[in-house]
């Protein structure tokens, strides 16, 4: 078991996202993408609910590119796990790639991202085509190292590397200077948003509701063209008899949208789906195991299809449509109602997914939803079992984080937390700040015997 928590990695997070039933096509941007792939980098920043994502999987779809694919999380906020995730994005490409940097990053104490950077570049270098890697979800990224880490790699690229970046926020690297040198394509929200024959495509072509210019026209305004707007206009029209007195009714804007999907949308779903709904919003992605697991419900499997079949903002990540995630906003919607029907259930649904992560040798999973439980005494189990094996894989960064997020009571009364963080700050050269926590495991301890 201890050579799976060491080993496993959460191979979903590489998964192209599969494109929807109802994606309209983009040409005017994948133009915009195809110009990007002369330069270093392609920014796609935009808030919430603009299509990002959607936009370059359709891109992906209609072309014939060479794409490593990575969705970042919060736990990528360590070092050694970003480098060892994007390597293991590119291997999904070419196997060969990027081996010797693997090693660089299991080494203990990576102080600097330099050596793993080179060693990628040189190996990407050598490659007879081109290679995209997209990024997404970047603006989950808050460690500088990281952020440096990606500037080095952007820096010294080769010419056949191209990289994209799906973030809601620009990322704190050198981007005026790329613009100078010409090495930057932006895609922003005015880019992102619908033009009217767009809407018309989606509305009429891919969700057959046959609207008449004036309406689509209508619902633009409303919305300012904000596609996630669009769509859930579109969901909503499907069961109306008067369009024009709903269109007229139907503001479009972020609120409005976040109260239309809790008071008309969600609460038109039979019990048992909206249940559904809102147990499985404390996941960032999952499968009908993992769902059964939190849910308790034995016909999740079913339960994701009839979700899937009536367009509730289910994305699909893989080919085979075993792991899924909720639209980011669909998914805030969710965890909001959850938070406010059933606060008491949301632990026990926390434990439920850190008990399924351990047994599938996902231990940064498992700890991080132990952390979410506010469970103190079972946070500190699921701590100690993991956090050595994690520590040994270099993921330093990830100990401390969990040692920060920790209530400090535990902490103190606890020796081995104690010492634990001696062990991630020694290995992160912080020897000067190790001192108070040896005393603080001392007291402890003396207080147990």
């Amino acid at each position: 078991m201890e050579q799976a928590i060491v080993d496993q990695l959460l191979t979903t997070k590489l998964y192209i996202p599969k494109i929807n039933v109802n994606l309209v096509s983009r040409p005017r941007l994948y133009e915009r993408l195809n110009q990007g792939l002369k330069c270093k980098l392609t920014l796609i920043s935009a808030p919430t609910g603009f299509g990002k994502s959607t936009l370059v999987t359709g891109w992906i779809s209609e072309g014939d590119h060479s794409t490593a694919w990575l969705s970042l999380d919060e736990g990528d906020n360590d070092p050694v796990r970003f480098w060892t995730y994007l390597i293991s994005a590119i291997q999904t490409l070419n196997r060969e790639i990027g081996i010797e940097a693997r090693q660089i990053v299991s080494v203990p104490q990576l102080r600097s991202n330099e050596p793993v950077a080179i060693s990628l570049i040189n190996d990407i270098s050598q490659l007879a085509h081109d290679l995209v890697v997209i990024l997404d979800d970047y603006h989950v990224i808050e460690v500088e190292q990281v952020h440096a880490g990606l500037s080095y790699l952007l820096e010294h690229q080769p010419p056949n590397l191209h990289i994209i970046l799906i973030t809601r926020l620009d990322p704190p690297i050198s981007l005026a200077r790329l613009r100078v040198h010409n090495q930057l394509i932006e895609i922003r929200a005015a880019d992102l948003q619908f033009s009217t024959e767009e809407a018309a495509t989606l509305f009429n072509d891919k969700m057959g509701l046959n609207l008449k210019p004036k309406h689509i026209e209508v619902l633009n305004a409303h919305t300012e063209n904000w596609v996630v707007g669009l769509q859930l206009a579109g969901l909503s029209l499907k069961g109306q008899t008067s369009y024009d007195s709903f269109i007229q009714e139907f503001t479009g804007g972020h609120q409005f949208i976040l109260d239309y999907l809790t008071e008309e949308v969600l609460i038109t779903l039979p019990e048992a789906q909206r249940d559904f709904l809102l147990r499985t919003s404390i996941l960032e992605r999952f499968c009908s195991k993992l769902c059964q697991a939190v849910t308790g419900d034995l016909s999740s499997q079913e339960m994701l299809d009839e979700i899937r079949k009536s367009n509730l903002f289910l994305i699909p990540l893989d080919t085979q449509r075993r792991w899924f995630r909720y639209q980011h906003l669909f998914a805030e919607v969710l965890y909001a109602l959850l938070e406010r029907d059933h606060p008491d259930e949301i632990t026990a649904l926390h434990l439920k997914a850190a008990e399924w992560f351990e047994s599938e040798g996902y231990s940064g999973e498992a700890v991080d939803h132990a952390l979410r439980s506010g469970d103190t005494v079972q946070t500190r189990e699921f701590f100690l079992r993991h956090w050595m094996p994690v520590l040994h894989r270099g993921e330093v960064a990830t100990v401390l984080r969990w040692l920060d997020a920790l209530p400090k009571d535990i902490e103190k009364a606890d020796p081995s937390i104690s010492l634990a963080r001696c062990w991630a700050l020694f290995l992160s050269w912080q020897n000067s700040a190790i001192q108070p926590y040896l005393e603080q495991a001392n007291h402890a301890y003396e207080r147990l015997v």
